[in-house]
Order: C-alpha cells, then structure tokens, then sequence
C-alpha cells in the first residue's frame, strides 16, 4: 500500500498506458481497416451500382461506419491514451456524443433493414419500401438516434478520480457533477441499454421469420418441380411410340437412342405392354435384310408398315392422348421416307423426338413460376447478407450490454480488476467497434458483383500504372 501511494502521477499514467497498449492497437487495427472497407463501399455502391432500396441502406451503414472509424475510434484511442490527465470536459462531451449517435444509429438502421427484408420475403404482394422511402425512413432513423443521444452532452464530461491517498487525476466519464444525481445517469444507462436489447430482440425475431419463410419457399419450389417431372415423365411414356422406336432402331448413334429408351421407360407402366408388343411384331414383320437389299421391294415394305400401324391405331384407339395420332401418322411418313431414300446404305436420320403440338412438360414456366413464388435468387443473397452483419451486431454488443447491467448493480467493480482482467475488460467494453470494419468484409465474401468490381477497379489501377511507366520509360 505504501509503494502506491508514493507512486507520482507520471509513473501511475505510464503503468495505465502499458496495461492499454493491446487495447489500442486493437482500435487501431479496427480503424484502419474501417476506413479502407468502408471508403471502397461508398465508392463502388455509389458509382457502379444502381440505386435500389439495398444500395441507400448499404450507403447509410458505410457512412454510419466510417464516421465511427474517422471520430469514434480516434477518440477512444485518445482516451486509452490519457487514462489519468484527460482535462478538456467539452472535446469529452462532444465525442461521447458521437460515439452514442453512431452505436444507436447502426442498430435503429439494421432493425429498418430487417423490417424492410421482412416485407420483400414474407410479404412479397404488399406495399413494398422504395428508394425514396427508404431515404426518409434513414433521415428519421438520424433524426432519432441525435434526439435520444442528447442527455450524453450533460451527463458526460470530465471526473476526478483518487488514484491513492495522495494523487487524483481525471477521466472522460460522468462528470463531478452526476455525484449528486447519480440516478439520472443509472436510469439513462438502463434506458440505452433496454433499447439495445430491443434492438437485438426484434432483429432476432424478424430474421427468424424470414428464415422460416425462406425454408417454406424452398419446400414448396422442390415440391412444384417434382410433380412438374413426374407429369413430364407419365407423358414422356405416352409419347414414346412404335413409331419413334422404328425410326431410332436403324440409328448409328446409340447415346441417343439410349436417352430415348431412358425417358421411355422411367416410370415402367403395365398399360404400357401392348405398345411395346406391336413395336416388336413391327421389327419382326420387317426383316432388316430384304429392306435394305433393293429398291424393288419398298412397296411390299411400306404394305406391311401400313398394316401393322392400322392394327396399332386399332388397339390403342381407346387410349388416344392429347394427338398421340397426329405423332404416329408423323412416325408413319418418316418411316416412308426412310424406304424411299434406300440406296443400299444405312440412313442416318436426324434423331429428334416429334413432339409437335404437345407441350413439352419439362419446359417450367419461369413467369408463372416467380408470379407463384416471388423470392428471387438475388434477394436470397441480399437477405444472407444482411443476416451476416445482424448476427455479429448481436455478438459484439452483447459483451457491453452485459458489463453495463454489472456496473448499475455494482459500480465499484471495476477498481479489483488485475492488469490482465482490466485489458480483457476494456477490449470487450469496446467490442461493439467491429461492426463498424466488418461490413465491407461481409460485401465482399457474400455479395458477388462487389466483389467483382473490386478486382476490376484494382485491374484498371494497374493498367493505368503500366501504361504511364512504358511512357515514362520511352
């Protein structure tokens, strides 16, 4: 106890500095980072993308960001940096004010943000937020965070502490004058820290949501195209005739005759027997020999194809679907054609299966489709995006909520901390700083063309070098 109290103000200050240093590098680190994240985001959403609701609230957390990259960062370096002589009691109010600002506007926005995303998924036929709209509502969003920031400006200023029996010194914190109201600032305290926890209780809530109707949407876009390939398949069976068979019998091209024998015979189907019954009394009526021997004998060839489609159209007359006549008959004339054009070679037709004047049940109808189901693939995107930057808004501000909650319960807490426990405390006090360096991370690993115009403005940079250093060097 003595050695401490014999202790000067100098060397008390200096001990304090040590026990900051990784403090203040880890502010550092975060500021530097911040500003080149964020200077990149304004530049590229502002000049290469087009303007959207997602672009304005993108351009309002980099500007929220970088102003607590450019102010609030500094300053806290600032303060890590005079633990004991900090004296200027209205530089304290004026960036305590900031800091607050900055913190409560980042919140209020991802909280608009999550609003906004919960009408674009959940409720994709409503009245959805425009560019202009979104404008106001991050004008509102300022407006309010100034006004509920106001009381740091009286609450905040410069405190005298005793740091032994001889030596005081001041701090940044609430002012001498908070001595004899102390309750105004616990309650202000309470206030913020009720209205953070808000925050991250309805930005959990809304994106839990919007989760939920992600994986609904997903089910029922899987269940559609499903019953869209089991109808295309039934009608694929149906459509697969003799016809299309004897002409792919005498192909020279087996990958497409097997694709054809695939989709014929996807889904196996009793009713489907007598078909495949007459395809092979065709090949047998039909000797493969004397069809190819001479051109003599095309008549009697197409006599006996003409048969045996009568007798076809007599057994599955019955069960006549959607013009399956209209495709035999065109079987029929290419069988014909294949007879005529016999001159001791193998034909090689052209294998494409005839289904004209059927719709083709694999084609999806892309524009019924978006109609029914409205979430598209770019919103997905943007949603996990967004979701991202919550999440670690609810990490990073969960360490101050919970250290604010035990410093109104026990304000003394602080002074038994070691070295180590108190720079582990000052870290997590300011934990919350990240959000305003991760954004651009999260921009850049999760949405593409950002990421995209980042290689190609650093493409043209050094473009632009080699060419001035070949008119340097010529």
């Amino acid at each position: 106890m003595n050695s401490e109290s014999n202790k000067t103000i100098d060397e008390l200050t200096s001990e304090a500095l040590i026990t900051r240093i990784p403090v203040r590098v880890f502010i550092g680190v975060i500021a530097i980072l911040g500003i080149i994240g964020n200077s990149h985001v304004l530049f590229l959403y502002y000049a290469r993308f087009k303007k959207t609701t997602y672009r304005c609230f993108v351009l309002s957390l980099a500007v929220i960001d970088l102003i607590g990259c450019c102010v609030s960062m500094p300053f806290e370096i600032v303060d890590e940096s005079l633990p004991y002589s900090y004296s200027d009691t209205m530089s304290c109010k004026i960036f305590r004010f900031v800091n607050f600002c900055v913190a409560l506007s980042c919140a209020f926005t991802l909280v608009l943000i999550a609003s906004e995303r919960y009408r674009k998924i959940c409720k994709p036929y409503g009245i959805q937020m425009t560019e202009i709209r979104a404008k106001k509502y991050v004008i509102i969003v300022i407006i309010s965070t100034v006004v509920v920031s106001l009381p740091v400006l009286y609450i905040y200023g410069t405190k005298t502490i005793e740091l032994n029996e001889v030596q005081t010194g001041k701090e940044c914190t609430w002012g001498d004058h908070m001595k004899d109201r102390p309750l105004f600032g616990y309650a202000y305290a309470g206030f913020l820290t009720l209205l953070i926890i808000v925050c991250m209780i309805s930005l959990s809530v809304i994106y839990a949501i919007i989760g939920y109707s992600l994986k609904r949407h997903e089910r029922r876009i899987r269940a559609r195209l499903d019953k869209n390939h089991c109808d295309s398949v039934k009608l694929n069976r149906s459509f697969c005739s003799s016809s299309d068979l004897f002409k792919h019998k005498f192909s020279s091209q087996p990958k497409h005759v097997s694709r054809l024998s695939h989709s014929c015979e996807e889904l196996p189907d009793p009713n489907t027997r007598q078909q495949d019954d007459i395809s092979k009394s065709l090949f047998t009526r039909i000797p493969k020999k004397n069809f190819f021997k001479s051109e003599t004998k095309t008549v009697d060839i197409e006599k006996k194809q003409a048969d045996v489609s009568n007798a076809r159209d007599q057994k599955l007359g019955s069960r006549n679907v959607n013009g399956i006549n209209q495709h035999d008959n065109d079987g029929q004339k290419e069988t014909n054609q294949l007879a005529e054009n016999v001159d001791g070679k193998v034909p090689q037709p052209e294998i494409v299966p005839n289904t004209r004047g059927v719709k083709n049940p694999r084609e999806f109808d892309l524009k019924n489709l978006k109609k029914m189901f409205p979430v598209e693939r770019k919103e997905k995107k943007i949603t996990k995006v967004l979701v991202a930057i919550t999440l670690l808004f609810i990490a990073s501000f969960f360490p101050y909520v919970i250290i604010v909650i035990v410093y109104i319960t026990n304000p003394d807490y602080e002074n038994n901390m070691t070295s180590s426990q108190l720079t582990f405390y000052l870290i997590a006090f300011r934990l919350y700083n990240i959000n305003n360096m991760a954004n651009p991370i999260f921009y850049f690993f999760f949405d593409v063309k950002f990421r995209e115009e980042v290689f190609s403005l650093y493409r043209s940079c050094w473009k632009t070098e080699q060419e001035k250093s070949l008119k340097s060097a010529t």
